[in-house]
């Protein structure tokens, strides 16, 4: 007779049901796998267990490093994801030559990515999260990401997902407003993407191309 199994995943593991298959993100290694039929085995809960039914199953999670052992599995942060409802997005506003400075702080940021795994990026934008969003949050968005999308057609890299959203909210959180980052994966065919969102509004992207997508991580 088979019993439920729990466990968590490791702190680099993140997961996502889409349909019958279960997506894992190892953001340690860079790398995505789909577990096809993956969830005909394991079930995923809302306060981020894993829940088996068969020990060889568990035995398996465990010798890949998927898994943790540890109590402190229990207590670790895990942002809850809002379904975004609307978009943000600002028309390009003001002078390149004006907006150097911001430009300056975008190139610094490309080049210290290119030179970064994703586990240590993923850090830096947990570092940069503001505690505490300004009264006039809304307008610095709105603003912010008008002088971002000037700037960005002049800077190399930022048609990638990854870096133009790290970029911008690297912008962001300079200027006190706290974002997420969410990433997101849909499978045949396989794709990923990443976006930001402040609260149910989606920031600098379409909405209709993020829903399309099943988020796998928060950052």
């Amino acid at each position: 007779m088979s019993h439920e199994l729990h466990a968590w995943p490791a702190a680099h593991i993140h997961l996502a049901r889409i349909g019958a298959d279960i997506v894992v993100l190892d953001t340690a290694g860079d790398a995505y796998t789909c577990l096809v039929g993956g969830a005909e085995h394991l079930q995923l809960l809302t306060d981020g267990r894993i829940r088996m039914t068969q020990n060889g199953v568990l035995e398996d999670l465990t010798a890949a490093g998927w898994v943790d052992p540890s109590a402190a599995a229990a207590t670790r942060e895990r942002r809850r994801f809002q379904t975004p409802i609307r978009s943000l997005n600002a028309e390009p506003s003001g002078f390149a030559l004006r907006l150097l400075p911001l430009g300056l702080q975008m190139l610094a940021t490309t080049t210290w990515m290119h030179e970064q795994p994703l586990s240590e990026i993923l850090d830096a934008a947990r570092r940069l999260r503001p505690a505490d969003r300004k009264p006039d949050g809304a307008i610095t968005v709105d603003r912010t990401i008008g002088a971002f999308e000037t700037v960005r057609p002049w800077l190399p890299g930022q048609g990638l997902c990854l870096q133009r959203a790290f970029s911008l909210l690297s912008c962001l959180a300079r200027r006190g407003v706290p974002v997420d980052w969410v990433f997101g994966v849909r499978t045949w065919p396989f794709a990923a993407h990443c976006w930001l969102q402040q609260g149910d509004t989606v920031l600098a992207d379409d909405l209709d191309r993020v829903l399309g997508f099943t988020p796998i991580l928060i950052v």
